[in-house]
């Protein structure tokens, strides 16, 4: 319970703490990163590798399981759990106080929903960026080249400096906005 002054309100769906925003939301991510991961894994390589031979979906991930075992349809799930649940909590919590702003500033409009959205995900996307940047590299690779998330972190800084994680982004950006 919550207490304001003399009156004692409940935690309902209509007056979620900011922590519970941000854990729905986090959970959300986690679940669902989670079941599409092998998928995400095929798109990604049918997005990088080319030949005629590489079409179908179901000969990407029997080659993969064949060459690389059956874990490799999770590579680079790590750092995209950490994206996903990351993403999903920022963009939850700062769509709930934008939101809250907005309608203290404005009153509420028929923007308001689009605007508070745009910029909760705006938030997210680039507190979250460099995670999506390392779990597409390691999707990629079929010879590791970095051994996990550490490693890569650490690649990015000492090839690139702190900018590195942040190749691509303004197109992210822009599908975002």
């Amino acid at each position: 319970r919550r207490v304001h002054g003399e009156k004692h309100t409940r935690m309902t769906a209509q007056n979620p703490t900011t922590a519970s925003t941000f854990v729905c939301g986090a959970v959300a991510g986690f679940v669902a990163r989670n079941v599409v991961a092998p998928l995400d894994l095929l798109k990604i390589r049918s997005q990088v590798v080319t030949g005629p031979h590489l079409a179908r979906s179901f000969e990407l991930m029997k080659r993969a399981v064949k060459n690389e075992g059956y874990l490799s349809l999770w590579k680079g799930n790590w750092p995209a759990i950490l994206l996903n649940t990351g993403f999903s909590g920022i963009s939850f919590y700062c769509h709930d106080k934008f939101l809250e702003i907005w309608k203290q500033t404005y009153g509420p409009s028929m923007f308001d929903e689009f605007c508070c959205g745009a910029g909760a995900a705006a938030v997210a996307t680039v507190g979250t960026y460099p995670l999506d940047l390392i779990r597409t590299r390691l999707a990629t690779q079929t010879v590791r080249i970095d051994h996990g998330l550490r490693n890569s972190f650490k690649h990015i800084i000492a090839r690139d400096g702190f900018v590195g994680f942040y190749a691509g982004q303004r197109c992210d950006m822009i599908s975002v906005l």
